[in-house]
């Protein structure tokens, strides 16, 4: 059985391994404390609904503390439009066969309105809640359900802020830093593949640095609490890096001989250049400063590469691909010099 679970632990991806876990553990201690709490307090003062108030409080926990509160925001504002619906469905339509009519018309908006902002379907639970009940205690009933998802939504925003807390920001420089390795390590591929007729497949590279931009990107939208221009400007340069870097990959996957022959004349250039960049990426994935003194000398190389680079080569699609090669360098130079100049105002 060891063997066997182990197998399986060495075949799912890296990301599952570590980040995924440690989110699925977060999450669940976070979730059950807030449901354990929402117990005691909803049955101390011997409250009724106690399901919606559990319910609302395990709902309400998300991977960090901005994606928590941005999604209480709207499941408040739900849960107020919910209940308005269903108590007002529930004065005007008569209790019994007419419930169905009711929960028809709850479910074409409710849904309606989800379908534009997800976060928005949370005020179903409220509405359909609202309108099983009759028209005698609908007043009753919708109050004793507001308060209850009200005190389990509470709930789960405290413990998501103080058991294991984890703020959006961070969440999304972590993820970030991911996308940069992943960019460094597609650059070590291009070189590669620019320098041998061998080529080399970097899908699953690809697939890593989407995955983790995504993540970043989506951690970086559920920032509430510190200025997110910033992390979406370093977002968009990490981006505009690797696109770079897929200019030098691809003229490695498209030239017909090898691009980085003595012909070319900037054999031992290029893989300075791929050592230099990376050793910048490595600083900013490490929250280090990129010294002006460390990237002047890399926008030299940039500048003597491009000076030295043979294109009069009588071979026309040669002369194409040095040209890709020297605008994909430039472009890097460029993207790095953005990111610097961010990493540099911390």
């Amino acid at each position: 059985m060891n063997k066997l679970l182990k197998n399986v632990s060495q075949t799912l991806p890296k990301e599952i391994r570590k980040d995924k876990v440690r989110d699925a553990l977060r999450l669940a201690l976070q979730s059950s404390i807030a449901a354990a709490i929402t117990f005691t307090v909803v049955s101390f003062f011997n409250l009724p609904e106690m399901f919606l108030a559990l319910i609302s409080a395990v709902l309400v926990v998300e991977p960090s503390i901005g994606n928590t509160f941005d999604q209480a925001k709207g499941r408040i504002l739900a849960t107020i439009l919910g209940s308005a619906i269903g108590f007002g469905l529930v004065a005007i339509i008569p209790w019994g066969y007419g419930t169905a009519l009711s929960l028809l018309i709850i479910m074409f908006i409710m849904n309606a309105i989800a379908s534009l902002n997800p976060s928005w379907r949370y005020g179903v639970v409220a509405a359909v809640a609202i309108s099983l009940g009759s028209e005698e205690s609908a007043l009753d009933t919708s109050i004793d359900r507001l308060i209850a998802m009200g005190i389990g939504i509470g709930i789960g925003l405290l413990i998501t802020a103080i058991v294991w807390p984890e703020k959006a920001i961070t969440r999304a420089n972590n993820h970030m830093r991911k996308a940069l390795n992943a960019a460094c390590d597609r650059f070590e591929v291009a070189y590669q593949n620019n320098k041998s007729s061998e080529k080399e497949n970097a899908d699953h590279i690809a697939n890593n640095f989407n995955a983790s931009l995504g993540n970043a990107k989506e951690a970086a939208a559920a920032i509430s609490l510190d200025d997110k221009s910033k992390i979406f400007k370093q977002i968009q340069a990490t981006e505009n890096l690797y696109n770079s870097i897929l200019i030098i990959h691809r003229v490695g996957q498209n030239a017909d001989t090898t691009m980085l022959s003595e012909e070319a004349g900037i054999q031992q250039n290029a893989e300075k250049l791929k050592d230099r960049a990376c050793e910048m990426i490595g600083d900013l994935v490490n929250k280090e400063v990129i010294t002006d003194e460390k990237f002047s000398e890399f926008e030299a190389l940039v500048k003597q590469t491009k000076n030295e680079v043979n294109t009069m080569s009588k071979d026309k699609q040669q002369n194409m691909f040095r040209h890709a090669f020297v605008f994909g360098i430039t472009e890097i130079n460029d993207s790095l010099k953005v990111l610097k100049d961010l990493v540099a105002k911390d």
